[in-house]
């Protein structure tokens, strides 16, 4: 059956993709931070959900290393040697001590000791189906046994590894069972040592071909938060004593709770026990650049795109970064995508303002009441002009403000300048003012999706370096071309309202996703929608006499006291990536130090109304921020009512009642 455009993009977590990812993953070009093999400590890989952290673990492992897919497989390829352990979330919290009494730690060890045998056995099974030329060594690889001490452990004949893979999945069966069976009065299958089992079979694969002599093991354990505590510490204990050829390393969300501790007296501390990689930071550095090479990947997956044939060869392999720096070959990808993924100018959003009857009607009508409401005598035909429309749509606003240089009189005589060609002050107002008016319009009409949420680059920006968010936008943006019966051509652009829709789509449907995350999901949801309503509070001023808000700082003087319950919120929203964070800009007091920015996730922006663009910050009192955290409805709906004054916004009007039951929707 064939695959459909959409199918392929709907694929964008790496559980969904097999373990050798060879011509799936894009190898970042900034490849120095990413370099595992010029380390020889353990690794802590950090990144938020989404950001790509089981990808790049998948890549260093040895079912990509040793990929069919490499037509080439050299000596080099053997110095690094991922394995892949990610534990169950349900099952590994059965082994603990409440359920299997003493035997809990031997039993969690023992079944981490059967997993990597299993990942060995499929090693050598890789290496031997792989493209290496040289099948003397294959020959002797395939019998290679299994160390004796482990096969009395496990009473199992001596035997070759490579033919063990069932014997030791039997193993691992009959464990799994005894431990969810929690059988704390019975015996454990077997017993078997990690660290142990895990150097004897490293060293007699050194001692016995060439190819290993060099080779570093890395154990990568993913999702290290779902471990429970005593858990983890074993982990932490196999990191901080990890060797030259033989390491362990772990992978979690950034600001995960995890600890740090070992089963000693001592901690694992970076830089001396491990380094950490931040794909978050790493992967944002060339978002733009990646995003653009990995639509391209799965859009010209299953047909032949004649001039993109060698990025399939290009994409993962490191050898070949420079011929993917080459800024022809980057103008090329992002060209192609923005082809397919086009955007709308802001000049050409106020061109399509004009020739909207229910839009440019409301434009009139904002003109109108902003002239009723400063008194003037003068009409709304004075401040519209379809030679020049930006100016006439920021006029909008400009009419709608209290002050003597907003004046009806003071704004006609610049627009008058401006058509006749003279200085004027219409250049800042335009920069300044344009894109949150015209937000504005989109939000207070019916049915009307604003154009600004469409095109690569807004996809980009709505994705903050999030790959699995940019890969859903995608999908939906297909998955609606496809239900509205187009067929698909391979060039063919799609329009701008398929984008915006799915756009809309993506951005509720993250939202609605937001209540399975961890145990306090619910009250993640709470905070965005709360935060969001706040936000497109202030998106929804008439006269947008500032930049709209759309993220909060917490001075650091109040940060320590907020409610231990608020900071565990505040963290939990930057590990599912609710919010993320950025060191604070532009303080308006020198008194007040604001250490962080915290911005709702511009993948959230649609569905609220509000840009995908940091604006400016709301200074919230630890008061608002204790309600918007944990408060009730009614606590929130004061704060509310607070800056529905602060903003002068009047939900008695009846001219602004189609705004507010937009803003009820929320």
């Amino acid at each position: 059956m064939s695959r459909t455009i959409s199918d392929i993009f709907a694929k964008n977590r790496a559980e969904e993709l097999p373990d050798d990812v060879w011509k799936m993953f894009v190898h970042p070009r900034n490849d120095g931070k990413f370099d595992l093999k010029k380390w020889t400590k353990s690794t802590v890989v950090e990144g938020g959900r989404g950001s790509g952290k089981t990808m790049f673990i998948k890549y260093h492992c040895h079912p990509t290393i040793f990929s069919k897919e490499k037509k080439l497989i050299t000596k080099d390829d053997f110095e690094f040697i991922g394995f892949h352990w990610r534990p169950d979330t349900f099952f590994t919290q059965n082994i603990k001590e409440q359920f299997l009494g003493s035997q809990w730690e031997s039993s969690f060890v023992s079944f981490m000791a059967i997993s990597v045998l299993i990942e060995f056995s499929k090693l050598l099974n890789n290496i031997c189906n792989s493209n290496y030329d040289n099948d003397e060594f294959k020959n002797k690889l395939k019998q290679f046994n299994i160390p004796k001490p482990i096969c009395d452990s496990l009473g199992l004949p001596t035997q070759p590894l490579i033919d063990s893979l069932e014997d030791f999945e039997d193993k691992q069966y009959f464990l799994t069972h005894w431990i969810n069976s929690n059988q704390d009065n019975q015996p454990a299958p077997f017993t078997l040592e990690l660290i142990n089992s895990f150097d004897m079979i490293i060293s007699r694969l050194s001692r016995q071909f060439k190819e290993f002599d060099t080779s570093v093991f890395n154990i990568f354990v993913d999702e290290f938060e779902n471990l429970t505590e005593e858990q983890q510490k074993i982990v932490n204990t196999w990191v901080k004593h990890s060797k030259r050829n033989a390491i362990v390393s772990i992978a979690h969300k950034k600001h995960a709770n995890v600890t740090r501790k070992t089963k000693s007296q001592e901690s694992i501390v970076a830089r001396n026990d491990f380094r950490i990689v931040d794909i978050d930071a790493g992967y944002q550095e060339d978002f733009e650049n990646l995003a653009a090479e990995v639509f391209v990947l799965k859009w010209s997956h299953d047909h032949k795109v004649e001039e993109l044939e060698l990025l399939l060869e290009f994409c993962s392999d490191p050898n070949h970064i420079n011929d993917r720096k080459d800024s022809v070959y980057l103008s090329k990808m992002k060209k192609l995508v923005k082809e397919i993924l086009p955007g709308m100018t802001l000049r050409e959003i106020s061109d399509e303002i004009f020739t909207d009857k229910v839009l440019f009607n409301k434009l009139k009508s904002v003109i109108s009441q902003g002239l009723k409401e400063n008194g003037s005598n003068l009409s709304p035909s004075h401040f519209i002009d379809s030679e020049f429309k930006q100016a006439s749509i920021i006029n909008a606003a400009l009419l709608n403000r209290k002050s003597n240089q907003s004046s009806p009189e003071s704004v006609l005589i610049e627009f008058d300048k401006l058509k006749n060609n003279k200085s004027t002050k219409y250049k800042n107002w335009i920069q300044n003012n344009l894109k949150g008016v015209i937000l504005y319009l989109y939000n207070t009409t019916s049915n009307k999706i604003c154009p600004v949420y469409s095109g690569f680059d807004q996809y980009v920006l709505m994705s903050k370096g999030n790959l699995r968010h940019f890969l859903e936008l995608c999908h939906q943006s297909f998955a609606r071309l496809e239900d509205k019966g187009a067929a698909y051509d391979y060039k063919k652009p799609i329009p701008i309202s398929v984008q915006t829709e799915a756009t809309k789509f993506t951005s509720k449907l993250e939202l609605d996703k937001i209540s399975d995350l961890g145990c306090d999901g619910k009250f993640l949801k709470r905070i965005a929608r709360r935060l969001g309503k706040l936000f497109a509070y202030s998106q929804s001023r008439k006269s947008q006499s500032e930049p709209e808000v759309n993220h909060f700082s917490i001075p650091m003087s109040d940060k320590s006291s907020l409610k231990p319950e608020v900071s565990k919120l505040i963290n939990e929203c930057l590990m599912w990536s609710v919010l993320y964070e950025e060191e604070g800009t532009k303080n308006k007091s020198v008194t007040s130090i604001e250490e962080y920015d915290y911005v709702l996730h511009p993948v959230l922006s649609a569905h609220f109304g509000i840009s995908s663009s940091k604006k400016r910050k709301l200074s919230l009192s630890i008061d608002d921020i204790e309600t918007l955290f944990i408060g009730d409805d009614n606590d929130f709906a004061n704060v509310l009512l607070k800056y529905e004054s602060k903003w002068s916004l009047d939900k008695n009007n009846k001219e602004d009642q189609e705004t507010w039951e937009q803003l009820s929707l929320v």
